[in-house]
């Protein structure tokens, strides 16, 4: 049977997610596996954005601050805001 992707060493998925173009990409990586979600995640949250001509961007907002002080270790990997 070929080799898999999840059969990739795990030093090498966090260099091929480096290279992810898309921040949502990373919600779908993350619920592949254990392995890629975490490997996912740090990268999902490292840039949150969310801009006024977004839908319901103050509920967003409200959102992403319940969670992020809900669960400290997710905004451990904040670093643009």
């Amino acid at each position: 049977m070929p080799a898999g992707f999840s059969d990739l060493p795990l030093d090498l998925l966090a260099v091929i997610f480096q290279h992810i173009p898309r921040p949502h990409d990373f919600t779908v990586l993350a619920r592949v596996n254990k392995a890629f979600h975490s490997f996912a995640v740090p990268f999902l949250y490292s840039e949150v954005r969310v801009y006024q001509w977004h839908n319901e961007w103050k509920d967003k907002i409200r959102k992403l601050f319940e969670t992020l002080s809900s669960r400290p270790d997710l905004a451990l990997y904040v670093k643009v805001l």
